[in-house]
């Protein structure tokens, strides 16, 4: 068997006599090595040189701007965590205001929503709709008690059908008395009426 490795070439090989270097004719010889870079023989080159070595040699950080540096970092990330927390607890409280005011009286059509942050941390929408600008009324979500109410008012049509199907008198809607007549009756009663 053969060995397929070839012996590294060295120096010694390539200085050694003429009839080992053409014995081994098919092995390749490394490319000779860069110089080692010349080191200053003056005085004056050894300072000009220890003087531009010196600019890459600063000597380490205090300790001390270390630890003020760590403790500005966790200062830092100790406030940001505090004020997010903070600013979570209290939410702005939207109110809902006329369109106009003695303040935007004469509000110019282009602005179609104004915004008044008040001092207690409240918002003020002057000229909003409840969805936004250029939402439709039938596009607005409906709250939970309105939610409740409609669907309350779907049961009782869908009983009512029912009751009128089976031959039944359908309930009456309660109907909620007008406050004018609420005052008018208690008028009569009290005898301020004529």
């Amino acid at each position: 068997m053969s060995n397929p490795y070839e012996p590294i070439p060295s120096r010694s090989s390539e200085s050694s006599s003429g009839s080992s270097t053409s014995s081994n004719a098919n092995t390749h010889a490394f490319p000779p090595r860069a110089r080692q870079p010349v080191r200053p023989q003056t005085e004056q080159e050894r300072e000009r040189l220890a003087h531009f070595e010196a600019r890459f040699e600063r000597p380490p950080v205090a300790w001390w701007k270390r630890a003020l540096l760590i403790v500005g970092l966790i200062a830092m990330m100790w406030a940001s965590i505090w004020l997010g927390r903070r600013g979570r607890n209290k939410k702005p409280e939207i109110i809902y205001a006329s369109r106009y005011s003695d303040e935007f009286k004469y509000r110019p059509a282009a602005s179609p929503v104004i915004t008044e942050h008040l001092k207690d941390g409240r918002i003020r929408l002057r000229g909003a709709s409840i969805g936004g600008v250029g939402v439709k009324e039938n596009d607005i979500p409906l709250t939970p008690a309105q939610k409740e109410k409609k669907d309350k008012e779907r049961r009782e049509e869908a009983k009512n059908a029912a009751r009128a199907k089976m031959g039944l008198k359908p309930k009456q809607k309660k109907k909620e008395p007008n406050i004018y007549d609420v005052h008018k009756a208690r008028a009569e009663e009290a005898g301020l009426l004529f």
